[in-house]
């Protein structure tokens, strides 16, 4: 990938436009997919390479791809990735409150200034049976990447503290909620079943939501087991 002044990437795609023209190439406006894990050998170039290369291989085909900078798209992408590193329960918990963030509603006011500026440009032709590409960012696409990914990392270290604060908190209800299921004269009613006792957890405790009533039966479970093989009190 090669950084270059906002102001070229305009005249860049466009020069790839004309240099596809004087080829003769057809011009695709799309990315070949699975490139990475394609047979072809692939040669990553520079965008200079890439324009003088097209006038002396005269390829049949061109891939062009152009993006747009979208700072709201890029920190919402930011906010699924760090939804999806972290376990289940932040994504509902703390991924929305982030959204209102004054941090990422101040990073995003710096950045809007961008907004529908040309980010990227990706080329990609065949030449002498390789695959060649080029990709070419401005300066300040680099400079918001970096930025981003340290808000970012800031926010994940503040998630996984708070989600440690949860599940603390939360292994101790589940304990608790545990011992007074397994003691609920219902529980060991005929025939038994896990939905029956799950369904029970729900009559139960009905503030809580699905996957606590989830590990609340199953532990029940296990309790009443060792309680009943007499290997343990319940507790």
């Amino acid at each position: 990938m090669s950084s270059s002044d906002e102001t070229t990437l305009p005249v860049l795609s466009q020069s790839i436009r004309s240099a596809a023209i004087a080829a003769g190439a057809y011009l695709l406006e799309t990315v070949p997919a699975n490139i990475d894990e394609s047979r072809a050998l692939v040669a990553r170039i520079d965008a200079d390479d890439a324009l003088k290369l097209i006038a002396k291989t005269t390829p049949r085909i061109i891939y062009l791809l152009e993006e747009q900078f979208d700072v709201d798209g890029q920190i919402e992408n930011a906010l699924s990735e760090l939804g999806d590193r972290t376990a289940d329960e932040i994504t509902g918990e703390i991924e929305a409150p982030l959204r209102n963030d004054a941090r990422l509603i101040s990073f995003a006011k710096r950045w809007h200034r961008y907004d529908r500026e040309l980010s990227t440009v990706f080329v990609a032709f065949m030449a002498d049976g390789i695959l060649h590409t080029a990709v070419s960012t401005p300066t300040w696409s680099d400079e918001f990447d970096a930025a981003l990914e340290d808000i970012a990392e800031t926010l994940e270290q503040e998630a996984s503290e708070q989600q440690s604060v949860l599940d603390s908190t939360d292994s101790q209800d589940v304990r608790e909620k545990a011992v007074t299921l397994a003691a609920h004269p219902s529980f060991s009613a005929k025939p038994v079943s896990f939905e029956k006792r799950l369904f029970l957890a729900e009559q139960l405790f009905q503030n809580f939501d699905q996957k606590k009533l989830e590990r609340i039966t199953t532990r029940a479970v296990n309790l009443d087991w060792l309680t009943k093989s007499g290997s343990v009190t319940k507790s």
